[in-house]
């Protein structure tokens, strides 16, 4: 079952096809729309409510197994670093339309008061999740849409940033912790590795698999401890997108990474709602600094999506140039 299951990636190429006719449709009908607006905000609200559910109790209510982590906000799968980099799409899309009525008119009929609503609620689980690269991720796209919108506005977003980052001080939370051994060793080991394989790489996804073998052989310190508290290398990925995709896929992979993201804000730039998809852009630039957020399959679902609505909505509408 495990082998036919990966049979759905053959599907991928008759989907593409149905891509222009279904953003015809959609694009028509305005309660399509809606309706692609009510699945948003109602699975976005769902997965806030089970992951505070679980938070408050220590218990998932459907997978019945403990959180990773018991005093951070983690969603529906219960993985925090999946909610929290997925929910900052929600948040930086959410403060766009409220900020600019009009826009969800435009979109929806559903009333705007619900989307001020939602983004209340997507803001308190954000900072509840205590996940600094998605909050650094927030911030650029705040800071996008108020230099695309008006540049005016930035003083205003200081003030929030100041009066958001005294709370969080006093509040003693993880969002000034600056030191993470994890983080810095998977960014040098990465990088290491390009160096010895510059063209090609060590194969797609492969760095995680030798991680722990680039660190012992270039004479890294321990970064993390096992179940017995026994000091040990960390085996995972990169941490970081762009020397993920140098490090597995070589200059050519991480070149074409690159030139995706560069042609993507340079279309976006042009397109009708480029004061929503820009500020997306840069969340997921910045966040993926810092999390593999291109190699991460639910998040890398969130961000096709939202390339998907993008493409679907860059052309402007039917009969317009």
């Amino acid at each position: 079952l495990d082998f036919f299951k990966r049979l759905r990636y053959l599907l991928l190429p008759l989907c593409l096809l149905l891509v222009p006719a279904l953003s015809r449709e959609i694009e028509r009908k305005q309660w399509r729309r809606d309706a692609l607006v009510v699945a948003w905000l109602s699975s976005m609200g769902l997965a806030i409510v089970v992951g505070f559910i679980t938070w408050r109790s220590g218990v998932h209510p459907f997978r019945y197994i403990d959180p990773i982590y018991t005093w951070r906000l983690s969603g529906f799968l219960g993985h925090t670093m999946t909610f929290a980099y997925t929910l900052q799409f929600s948040v930086v899309a959410l403060a766009g339309f409220v900020m600019v009525p009009s826009l969800w008119k435009e979109v929806t009929r559903i009333p705007w008061w619900v989307a001020v609503f939602s983004f209340v609620i997507a803001c308190g689980a954000m900072y509840l999740t205590y996940t600094r690269g998605a909050m650094l991720g927030v911030v650029t796209g705040f800071l996008a849409f108020v230099i695309l919108r008006s540049p005016k506005l930035l003083f205003a977003l200081l003030i929030i940033g100041v009066a958001g980052g005294i709370y969080a001080y006093t509040d003693d939370s993880r969002y000034f912790y600056l030191e993470d051994p994890v983080r810095v060793n998977q960014w040098t080991a990465a990088a290491v590795s390009f160096l010895e394989r510059p063209m090609f790489g060590l194969g797609f996804r492969n760095f995680e698999t030798y991680s722990v073998v680039l660190k012992e052989r270039y004479g890294f310190a321990m970064d993390t401890v096992d179940l017995q508290g026994n000091p040990v290398f960390f085996k995972g990925h990169a941490h970081n997108n762009f020397l993920e995709a140098f490090a597995s896929t070589g200059l050519f992979g991480g070149i074409a990474l690159l030139g995706f993201c560069y042609h993507w804000v340079r279309e976006s730039l042009r397109g009708r709602y480029s004061l929503i998809f820009v500020p997306l852009i840069a969340a997921f630039l910045v966040s993926g600094l810092f999390e593999n957020t291109f190699y991460d399959s639910e998040v890398l679902n969130c961000i096709l999506l939202i390339y998907l609505f993008s493409q679907w909505t860059g052309r402007g509408r039917e009969g317009e140039k």
